[in-house]
């Protein structure tokens, strides 16, 4: 009997030691992505990204609007860093971070665009615009063209 306790302690010994100290690793499958990430994503399809001004003759001059997915740059100085976008009924409604005259600060904006796409006009309003500004969108200079 004395001769297979120890035998048996040793097997006990050598299962215990088999045995995964920690947990398996989680699956590998992808996450989905954080909604600042989506939002970004959403804008980079978006149909307001492009060059906009006031009006088509202020389209050839330092006087437009530029809207990335990620930026929105005004003629007047105001600067936006877009953090998230959301298709709505009539446009856009962006989140944002917003500098014009000041530190910077939050602003939600609402870009209403004239249908349909391609939209040749849109309305932007909210945020640090004080009353709705009306843009045309500015085409791009054809190929061979001097830019």
């Amino acid at each position: 009997m004395r001769s297979t306790l120890p035998a048996v302690a040793l097997l006990l010994i050598t299962a215990a030691c088999d045995r995964p100290s920690e947990p398996a690793p989680a699956s590998t499958a992808q996450t989905p992505p954080s909604a600042p990430a989506a939002a970004s994503e959403a804008a980079a399809e978006a149909d307001f990204v492009g060059v906009w001004a006031a009006t088509p003759e202020l389209c050839g001059r330092n006087d437009t609007w530029r809207f990335t997915p990620e930026r929105l740059a005004t003629a007047g100085g105001v600067s936006c860093a877009i953090e998230g976008a959301a298709r709505s009924a009539d446009g856009w409604r962006l989140q944002a971070v917003c500098t014009a005259e000041g530190p910077p600060g939050p602003a939600d904006l609402t870009l209403a665009m004239v249908p349909p796409p391609p939209s040749s006009s849109m309305t932007v309003s909210g945020g640090p615009f004080g009353t709705p500004v009306t843009l045309v969108r500015c085409t791009p200079p054809l190929s061979g063209a001097p830019g």
